[in-house]
């Protein structure tokens, strides 16, 4: 299985790789972000407003990360059926 995924890896095209490397760092600078808000929610109890913009941005980013991830390996497979 490791192998496998391995392969699928290096194999992929240079494009779909940077594209894949660049969402991937967005959506960790969201969940950051998503962090410091429930940080704030729970060092001050400010307002639950907080609490939910906090994880409305944490869920949306793993989301995010799950989909780059996902379409990525679809589009190099059209890619490579194109071909």
């Amino acid at each position: 299985m490791r192998d496998k995924l391995s392969n699928l890896f290096n194999s992929m095209d240079n494009n779909i790789k940077k594209l894949m490397k660049n969402g991937l760092i967005f959506c960790f600078v969201l969940a950051i972000v998503s962090s410091l808000f429930l940080l704030t929610y729970d060092l001050f109890y400010s307002s639950i407003t907080v609490y939910y913009i906090g994880f409305y941005i944490l869920k949306n980013s793993i989301l995010f990360a799950c989909t780059f991830f996902a379409f990525g390996i679809g589009f190099n497979r059209i890619k490579k059926e194109m071909e």
